[in-house]
C-alpha cells in the first residue's frame, strides 16, 4: 500500500504537461482579471499537491508565469492609464487581483526553492534554474510592494521575505550571478533586483502619484545594472535595512544609530546615470518609450526624476517648519469648484452644496498639517488632491494639496497636507488674446494669499488647462485692470493648476 501511495500520480490539474498546456491555453481569450484569479487558484493548489517532482514543479510555475504575464500587464495598464475613469469598485478589483497574483506567484517560486534545497532535487538542469527562481521571486515580491504603494497601504508586500531571498542568494554565492529572468528582457542579478526594491522604497513612494510610482519603478529598473550593495563611502549610503527584522528600509537620522545587524545602501554608480536622465528630461530629449513610459507626459517624468534625485543623491532636506502636536478638528472640502468657492469667499454669492468632511489634525506646522481621516470619509483622497480646510474656531478657509498618504488600516488614513494659502480672493480672469476655452465673461480663479510673492506678483488657483506659458491674462482688481504675465506653473492636479503671474497695470 505504501509503495502504491508513493507511485500514484498527482491529481493537480497542471501535473500533466499536455493537460496543463491545454488548460492554460483556454485562459488566453478570457478577461484578464478572471484569468489571473484562476491562475491564483491553480498556484495556491500546488502547495498541497503531492506527487509532483521538483523539475516538474518548476515547469508548472514557469508555465503559469508565462501565461499570466500578458494578463498582468493588461491589468496594470488599466489601473495606471485609465484609473481616472474607473469606479472605486473597479479600481479595488484590479488592485486586489493583481496584488494577490504576484504574491501567490512569488510564494510558488519560494516553494520550489524550498523543495530544491530540501534535497528533493531533480535533474542537473535544476541547478541552472536556481538563480533564475531567486531573481523572479525577488522581482515578484517587489511588485507586491509596488501594489501597496499604489494604494498607500501595506497589505501584500513582505520585507522579511525579500531579506530572506537575498540572504539565500548571498550564502549560495548567486547574488551577483547574471541571468536572463524572462525572454525578451535584460540580464539581471538577484542583488540588482533586491536593490531596485530597496531604492523604490527609499524614494518615499507615499509622496508620489500612482503614475509617478510606476515611472520611478521603470526608471530604477533601467538603472539596474548600476545598482550594487558594494561598499561605497558612508556619505553615499544614507539608507539602511535590517535583515534581522521585517521592517522596511530607512534613512539614517542624526543621533540615531541603525541596529548592529543593519546594512547600508545608496544609489552608488546609478547616481551619475540618473542625473543624465534628469538632464535629458529637462531638455526634452529623453525618449520615454525606452523606459516604457510613452503615456506619461515629459513634465510628469521630469518631476519624478527630480524627486528621485532629491531622495537618493542629496543630503536629506532639513524640515523648514517645526511641527507641533495639536489635536483639533477641521472641516474639509475637495475639488476645484468647492475649493475656489470656499477659499475665494464666494459662499454668499454662489451658495453650493458642499460635501464637507471632518478630519482630525494631529500635528501642525507653518507649511502644512498632518491629519487622520476616518472611513468612510476620504474615499476620494489621493496624492495631489486639492483641498480646502477650516478650523472650527476660524473663519478663513485654507487651500492645501495632499502630499503624503499612509493607510494605517482599513478604517484610518494618515494624510500630509501642504498649506498653499491662508485664504484668497475670487477673481474673473480673461485671456488677452481670444481663446475658445475661456468664456467672454472670464474664468473663475482665486488670487491666493501668499507671503512669498513679491509686490508685483500673484499666485492664481485656476481650472485645469487654463494656464499657458505663452498666453497673457487680464483681470480687474479693485476697479483697476491688470495684465497678468505668466512666470511659471507651481503645481497642478486632475482639476486645478496653481501658477505664478507678474502684474502690470493696464494703460
Amino acid at each position: 500500500m505504501l509503495i502504491w501511495t508513493r507511485a500514484r500520480k498527482s491529481n493537480h490539474p497542471l501535473a500533466d504537461d499536455e493537460a496543463a498546456k491545454e488548460l492554460l491555453a483556454q485562459l488566453a481569450g478570457i478577461d484578464s482579471l478572471a484569468a489571473l484569479q484562476r491562475l491564483c487558484e491553480l498556484v495556491d493548489g500546488l502547495k498541497a499537491a503531492r506527487g509532483i517532482g521538483t523539475a516538474r514543479l518548476y515547469d508548472i510555475v514557469d508555465l503559469v508565469d508565462r501565461t499570466g504575464r500578458p494578463h498582468y500587464r493588461s491589468a496594470s495598464q488599466e489601473f495606471l492609464n485609465h484609473r481616472h475613469r474607473l469606479t472605486r469598485y473597479q479600481e479595488n478589483r484590479i488592485w486586489v487581483t493583481a496584488g494577490e497574483y504576484v504574491t501567490q506567484l512569488a510564494e510558488a517560486y519560494q516553494w520550489w526553492l524550498a523543495q530544491f534545497l530540501s534535497g528533493k532535487r531533480g535533474p542537473a538542469e535544476g541547478q541552472a534554474q536556481f538563480t533564475r527562481a531567486i531573481g523572479r521571486a525577488i522581482r515578484l515580491q517587489a511588485a507586491a510592494l509596488k501594489w501597496d504603494y499604489l494604494r498607500y497601504t501595506s497589505h501584500f508586500g513582505k520585507w522579511a521575505e525579500l531579506y530572506r531571498l537575498h540572504y539565500l542568494a548571498e550564502v549560495r554565492g548567486r547574488a551577483h550571478e547574471k541571468v536572463l529572468l524572462y525572454r525578451g528582457g535584460r540580464g539581471s542579478t538577484p542583488e540588482s533586483e533586491f536593490m531596485q526594491a530597496l531604492l523604490l522604497a527609499a524614494a518615499s513612494p507615499a509622496a508620489l502619484l500612482p503614475e509617478q510610482i510606476d515611472a520611478a519603478e521603470r526608471t530604477i529598473a533601467a538603472l539596474g545594472e548600476h545598482l550594487s550593495l558594494s561598499n561605497y563611502e558612508r556619505a553615499r549610503q544614507p539608507y539602511f535595512f535590517d535583515p534581522a527584522s521585517g521592517a522596511p528600509p530607512m534613512r539614517e537620522l542624526t543621533g540615531i544609530r541603525p541596529p548592529l545587524t543593519a546594512r547600508r545602501f545608496g544609489a552608488g554608480r546609478a547616481e551619475k546615470e540618473l542625473r543624465e536622465l534628469a538632464r535629458m528630461a529637462q531638455k526634452g530629449t529623453l525618449q520615454r518609450g525606452e523606459l516604457g513610459l510613452q503615456a506619461l507626459s515629459n513634465d510628469m517624468l521630469e518631476a519624478t526624476l527630480q524627486h528621485l534625485l532629491r531622495y537618493w543623491c542629496e543630503l536629506p532636506p532639513d524640515r523648514k517648519h517645526v511641527r507641533q502636536r495639536r489635536a483639533s478638528s477641521v472641516v474639509v472640502v475637495h475639488g476645484f469648484d468647492q475649493v475656489a468657492t470656499h477659499v475665494g469667499n464666494m459662499l454668499t454669492q454662489q451658495p453650493a452644496k458642499s460635501a464637507q468632511e471632518f478630519w482630525i489634525v494631529e500635528n501642525v506646522a507653518d507649511g502644512g498639517v498632518g491629519a487622520v481621516v476616518k472611513r468612510p470619509s476620504g474615499a476620494w483622497v489621493k496624492v495631489g488632491a486639492l483641498v480646502a480646510f477650516r478650523y472650527a474656531d476660524a473663519a478663513i478657509w485654507n487651500a492645501g494639496i495632499v502630499r503624503h498618504l499612509n493607510e494605517d488600516d482599513d478604517h484610518t488614513v494618515g494624510a500630509g497636507v501642504q498649506l498653499v494659502a491662508q485664504g484668497g480672493v475670487a477673481i474673473s480672469v480673461r485671456s488677452v488674446a481670444p481663446r475658445a476655452d475661456i468664456p467672454a465673461s472670464g474664468a473663475l480663479c482665486v488670487w491666493l494669499a501668499s507671503a512669498g510673492c513679491k509686490a508685483n506678483e500673484m499666485q492664481l488657483l485656476m481650472p485645469v488647462s487654463l494656464y499657458s506659458p505663452a498666453s497673457a491674462m487680464e483681470a480687474t482688481l479693485y476697479d483697476r485692470r491688470y495684465v497678468l504675465t505668466p512666470v511659471r506653473l507651481l503645481a497642478s492636479g486632475e482639476d486645478y493648476e496653481i501658477a505664478l503671474f507678474r502684474l502690470r497695470p493696464q494703460d
